[in-house]
């Protein structure tokens, strides 16, 4: 890794302890009186004040590592767990001064020293511990949270780490105006899956039709409305809760459908890891189906419609997206449901690219047209930033069509 990956590496790491999950911790405390801070779910369980301890005993470990890479410990932390009986606003001070001395010693120290692996260990095992302490803490209050929806989510973070670091976010940089990436849509079909800019979550969800329980794999990411599964350390939704979900707030959204949720305890830690692995990379490990939770869709995005990427086992299922993207957009014009002949066309050219734009949509005195381009000149590795501000020219290259209603008659032209 070159020393600007790694300075970058340690600067998120930084701010996602300090910045991201800190606040989390803070306010979970806070929310606690002493009685339920230390008290336990079962005889085998630990308190949440034990478990902060736990946490605390590692990141006082990391910075000693960090000041003394050869410092030894002659036990492990698995069984510390103590109950010290404290206030919460006792802990809440242990904990900001810990980790006031951990953010000093990765300061002070010299990038190129410092344990990546170490580092990273850290930070998953905060996560994870703070998954459970933050769902514990709003089960014991009957609250949420809604930290997601209070800024503490991944947008604002890397905002946060970009100013930090001196950094304009280059997606900030290039990006489009939000009316033109909400107008302007492409379609790009590989194998059993669509790529896709200017279609929503909600477009998707209200065009393949009811989806009984959808799992977040965004690793310890709070979802307002959401329930927890501690095993999983992931949130799940039913029904109509799924539907309050801005995938905005997550930066990237990454889940997949659930047929019965009893099955989400007999998933088998291979199973597990391949979730979490396309959780974090936006791609499956192997196969993005599951046979114990018999999932028909894995469906990853970056901010909502700028950039998604949906896995199907049987890709007729987005002729309901499509339809449902123009009822959406234009239905007062419309009237008439797009025929599923015309939205199997539009799939068919997306086997070589696919884009029609919205805001170039001309009313004709019967009905309205729509220029359509077929088979473009643009690499998905140029990034949907560059089709979005550079449209025109890539259009130029395009084979260029016209999809049309007339009366009450669909056709491509």
């Amino acid at each position: 890794m070159d020393s600007e990956s790694l300075w970058r590496f340690v600067e998120i790491s930084k701010y996602r302890m300090a910045k991201h999950y800190l606040p989390k911790l803070q306010i979970s405390i806070a929310s606690l009186n002493r009685e339920q801070l230390w008290s336990k779910e079962s005889e085998h369980s630990n308190s949440i004040g034990g478990i902060v301890h736990h946490l605390l005993e590692h990141v006082e470990r990391s910075k000693a590592r960090i000041l003394d890479p050869d410092i030894q410990f002659h036990s492990g932390i698995e069984r510390y767990f103590p109950n010290e009986e404290l206030e919460p606003s006792i802990l809440i001070s242990k904990v900001e001064a810990a980790f006031t001395a951990w953010e000093q010693a990765v300061y002070d120290a010299d990038d190129e020293c410092l344990d990546m692996f170490g580092l990273y260990h850290l930070i998953e095992h905060f996560s994870y511990h703070l998954g459970q302490i933050v769902d514990r803490a709003q089960r014991l209050n009957g609250t949420l949270f809604q930290f997601v929806q209070n800024g503490l989510n991944e947008k604002n973070l890397l905002q946060l780490v970009d100013q930090g670091m001196g950094l304009a976010p280059p997606d900030i940089q290039a990006e489009a105006p939000l009316n033109k990436r909400r107008t302007l849509v492409y379609l790009y079909k590989e194998g059993d899956s669509v790529i896709s800019t200017g279609i929503s979550f909600q477009d998707f969800l209200d065009g393949v039709g009811a989806i009984p329980n959808l799992l977040v794999l965004n690793p310890f990411e709070e979802v307002a409305g959401a329930q927890y599964h501690s095993s999983l350390g992931l949130y799940y939704l039913a029904g109509e809760e799924m539907k309050q979900i801005d995938p905005c707030m997550f930066g990237d959204f990454v889940w997949i459908d659930v047929e019965d949720l009893d099955d989400l305890d007999k998933l088998s830690d291979r199973e597990k890891a391949e979730l979490l692995y396309l959780g974090h990379y936006l791609k499956p490990m192997n196969s993005p189906y599951s046979s114990t939770l018999r999932n028909r869709y894995a469906y990853t995005s970056h901010d909502d419609d700028w950039y998604s990427r949906v896995y199907m086992k049987n890709t007729a299922d987005y002729l309901g997206v499509i339809q449902q993207l123009f009822e959406s957009h234009i239905y007062s014009l419309a009237q008439v449901l797009m025929p599923l002949t015309i939205a199997e066309a539009l799939l068919h050219y997306a086997n070589n690219g696919v884009a029609f734009d919205f805001e170039r949509l001309k009313l004709t005195a019967d009905g309205f047209e729509i220029p359509l381009y077929t088979e473009l000149s643009f690499q998905l590795t140029d990034g949907m930033d560059h089709l979005i501000n550079h449209f025109d020219r890539i259009a130029e290259s395009s084979v260029q069509r016209m999809l049309c209603k007339k009366n009450q008659t669909w056709e491509i032209i």
